[in-house]
């Protein structure tokens, strides 16, 4: 009994890290792929030059030209960012963010930490989702 009961646990564990490696294969490719997107991206940083305040993009409003009309923001201690590759969408409340008429946005030139998640080896189901700490581009609003 002890041996089926050791057979099994090391088993386990076997699967457990191969499903770490492949999950961490997984996250550096898609990290890899939302870096490629140039400019300012769901999930990226922003901070008010007024209030000092800084929060996380949760939807970037574009017109037919796919120019920047607004930014929202909100996305930070609630919500989830799924990370699907060079894109990433939030799931969570808002604020109503800055409007590109009245504000314009530089990139600051370093990035701070924010947690992203994605399903576990790319198999959508409930309750299989994997969370990463990744770096994110922070910017200023002006």
């Amino acid at each position: 009994m002890s041996l089926r009961k050791n057979t099994f646990q090391s088993e386990f564990e076997k699967r457990k890290e191969e499903d770490r490696k492949e999950n961490m294969k997984l996250f550096k490719s898609k990290e890899s792929a939302y870096n490629s997107v140039r400019g300012i991206r769901v999930g990226d940083w922003i901070k008010d030059s007024y209030t000092g305040d800084i929060s996380r993009v949760t939807y970037i409003w574009r017109d037919e030209l796919d120019r920047i009309q607004q930014i929202q923001t909100g996305g930070q201690k609630f919500g989830s960012y799924h990370l699907s590759g060079k894109y990433m969408s939030y799931s969570g409340g808002l604020d109503s963010g800055y409007d590109m008429k009245k504000w314009k946005i530089r990139n600051l030139g370093y990035k701070r930490e924010g947690q992203i998640w994605f399903f576990k080896n790319n198999f959508a189901m409930a309750n299989n989702c994997v969370e990463y700490m990744m770096k994110m581009r922070v910017f200023e609003a002006y």
